[in-house]
């Protein structure tokens, strides 16, 4: 099991992980992350990498629209070259059946607001492809797979002039 990032009390945001084996019952420190986050996601694909996408990261003073994988197999962390459509941090990432992972809305402080951007990682090439945007723009939601691959979208808040808890949901046909 792999825990990458946080952040202290003072908002210091990692970049270190750590590594759990529930065989020795035991932790140990990973190589470190290309880049300093929390409030990012972290998504096990088909394959066995693990996706890092967004967050925020204390050094650059910002949201992140960059992602990041670890192969487990190499014990390392590849940058990738390719972005997400925003930067964004408390969003969703949902494996997908085919594979490929929906990444959905998020806080961007870039833009000073949550955004209503869904991106597709696609690990076959390592590379986002936006899709078409989502009604609402929110953050701190949630996001599940239904049966026949279509995604729930539900709950959270929007925050653009005001703040607002949402009660709205929406099904995702990726």
């Amino acid at each position: 099991m792999l825990v990458t990032g946080g952040r202290t009390n003072n908002n210091i945001s990692f970049n270190t992980p750590e590594i759990y084996d529930p065989a020795s019952n035991t932790w140990t420190a990973g190589p470190p992350m290309n880049r300093d986050r929390y409030r990012h996601t972290a998504t096990t694909l088909n394959d066995g990498r693990i996706l890092i996408t967004g967050g925020y990261s204390s050094s650059q003073v910002n949201t992140l629209d960059m992602a990041e994988i670890y192969d487990p197999a190499y014990n390392t962390f590849t940058p990738l070259t390719s972005t997400m459509s925003d930067t964004r941090m408390d969003h969703t990432a949902t494996l997908l059946t085919n594979g490929r992972v929906l990444l959905v809305g998020g806080w961007s402080s870039v833009k000073g607001s949550t955004v209503a951007s869904a991106d597709i990682f696609d690990p076959s090439v390592n590379s986002f492809t936006q899709v078409a945007s989502v009604p609402v723009s929110r953050h701190e939601h949630t996001a599940i797979l239904l049966p026949g691959g279509t995604v729930l979208v539900c709950g959270g808040l929007e925050w653009n002039t005001i703040q607002q808890t949402l009660n709205s949901s929406y099904v995702f046909k990726p």
